[in-house]
């Protein structure tokens, strides 16, 4: 994270491009010490690994997984950052118009940096969890959730332009995006000649595509509306 967000805010590289090309080399890199397999750790001697798989990735308190615990605390934390701090402010000027916000005296560039970190330190939260929960790591777990987590700001209410959106607004689109993807697994139509026809991962990756597509033009259109509304006072 830190890596990538000074080769973004300090080398000007594009964000998109460099995001990119990091998930394929740390993807690679997973490969390689992996050999292709997964390293099951589930019956492990050492105590660490025991707490991290028994008492966090497999415990409960007062019936409530830990990692919905701790997913929970996560998300108060990141709404109070959001919304009630100064670099929560920043983030949102920065995201709204990035040129408005380094003019208004905003350090740019270290905030951007530091919600590259945040990020990073966050998918390596989340990457520790559901090894934990398994347990065992795996090259292939956590393909295409990059395209789940974008689907799920946007319908959240986050905007692709940035600036826009909310962490309970997060959480409802990832509710739903779950949701889809339970139908998708479940769907099934009984022809009668007895044969059925399912929805297989394809089909998971086309809806959610589409998804995404529908949420960005509404998006859009929201967007043309509200720009109107101002440019006319409100009046239409």
């Amino acid at each position: 994270g830190l890596v990538q967000g000074l080769l973004i805010t300090r080398a000007g590289l594009q964000p998109f491009i460099l995001t990119l090309a990091g998930m394929l080399i740390y993807r690679g890199v997973s490969q390689t010490i992996l050999s292709g397999g997964d390293i099951a750790f589930g019956n492990s001697k050492e105590r660490a690994v025991q707490v991290l798989v028994d008492d966090i990735g497999n415990g409960s308190v007062l019936g409530i997984p830990t990692p919905a615990l701790i997913f929970l605390g996560v998300m108060a934390v990141a709404t109070f950052f959001l919304h009630f701090t100064v670099f929560g402010r920043y983030l949102f000027a920065i995201g709204g118009n990035r040129d408005a916000a380094r003019y208004s005296g905003i350090p740019v560039q270290r905030v951007e940096t530091a919600s590259y970190v945040i990020c990073a330190g966050l998918a390596g939260l989340a990457g520790v969890l559901y090894a934990a929960y398994l347990p065992q790591a795996n090259h292939n777990i956590g393909f295409g959730y990059e395209l789940t987590a974008i689907a799920a700001a946007v319908l959240g209410g986050c905007s692709l332009r940035g600036g826009e959106g909310t962490v309970p607004g997060v959480l409802i689109g990832a509710a739903i995006m779950q949701v889809l993807e339970n139908g998708i697994n479940m769907f099934q139509i009984r022809y009668g000649d007895g044969k059925t026809f399912r929805l297989d991962e394809n089909w998971k990756f086309m809806i959610i595509g589409g998804v995404i597509l529908g949420a960005v033009v509404l998006d859009q259109v929201l967007h043309h509306v509200r720009a109107r509304r101002r440019s006319t006072g409100g009046k239409e």
